[in-house]
């Protein structure tokens, strides 16, 4: 009996170790599993934080570019680019000041009409102005103007160049042509007279 009572002893014993030690590994498991989903959720609340500041940031620069393009609309016009409502429509002309004459360079060749036959055209035309700011827009809009003043001298026919008064008509239009262009770019007309400095019909 006493041998029967010591072997129970010793069966009990050895089994509360190992109902401890199966208790203690799942509060192992339960911190471990803890830690983990702190770690996550950690990492996403500082991603969270990291996004929310980026998108402050942002905003921050967006709003301190408008403010400072409502403290210097000169600078916001310039940077929209070239329109006819930039910069240049505050260009002012002194009546007074010395004259400029600007030199269209080449000469204009065109072909035109000369009683049902075609023959040519040469023009050498000098502009004039009194102010550098001009010159810079009929260099920067050349394009435009060339295109309508030859467009203006190859559709003249003979009857209205072989006269002194056709050639001055046909000057009037050039000097319009050249003033409409510069008022719509830059808001003024910009030059006062234009002149032949040849006119060869062949």
């Amino acid at each position: 009996m006493a041998d029967e009572q010591s072997t129970d002893q010793l069966e009990e014993a050895s089994e509360e170790p190992k109902a401890k030690s199966g208790s203690g590994g799942g509060k192992k498991i339960l911190l471990i599993a803890g830690l983990v989903l702190l770690v996550v959720l950690g990492s996403m609340g500082g991603a969270f934080v990291i996004v929310t500041m980026m998108g402050d940031g942002s905003t921050k620069q967006v709003s301190s570019a408008e403010e400072h393009a409502k403290d210097d609309p000169a600078k916001s016009t310039e940077e929209h680019g070239h329109d006819g409502s930039d910069a240049e429509q505050t260009i002012s002309i002194d009546p007074n000041a010395e004259p400029i004459y600007y030199t269209f360079d080449p000469p204009f060749t065109v072909n035109f009409d000369a009683r049902g036959q075609i023959r040519f055209l040469q023009i050498g035309l000098v502009a004039l102005t009194r102010s550098q700011q001009v010159v810079t827009a009929i260099e920067r809009h050349m394009p435009v103007i060339r295109n309508n003043l030859v467009m203006l001298f190859s559709s003249q026919e003979w009857d209205a160049i072989s006269s002194r008064l056709g050639r001055e008509r046909v000057r009037a239009m050039a000097l319009s042509e050249i003033q409409s262009v510069l008022k719509e770019e830059i808001g003024v007309e910009g030059v006062e007279q234009v002149y032949f400095t040849s006119f060869v019909a062949q």
